[in-house]
């Protein structure tokens, strides 16, 4: 019993980050963020649903990478 729990769970997850992914696009809002933390906690996507759109270039992603500062 607690298999299909745990696969309602899973498949839930990957429905919200593929849902984010998408909105987060079509908003101008960085991809990768918003189908993380939607795949972690799914409600996040009821979040990106009612924040607004961006109107500048969506945000650059930072590199981790020490030598590219100097």
């Amino acid at each position: 019993m607690a298999v299909k729990y745990i696969v309602i769970w899973g498949l839930t997850a990957i429905a919200a980050s593929l849902l984010a992914g998408i909105v987060a696009g079509i908003k101008n809002r960085d991809v990768s963020y918003w189908m993380g933390w939607s795949f972690v906690l799914p409600p996040m996507v009821i979040a990106l649903f009612l924040i607004p759109a961006l109107k500048q270039p969506r945000p650059a992603p930072r590199s981790d990478d020490d030598d590219d500062s100097a």
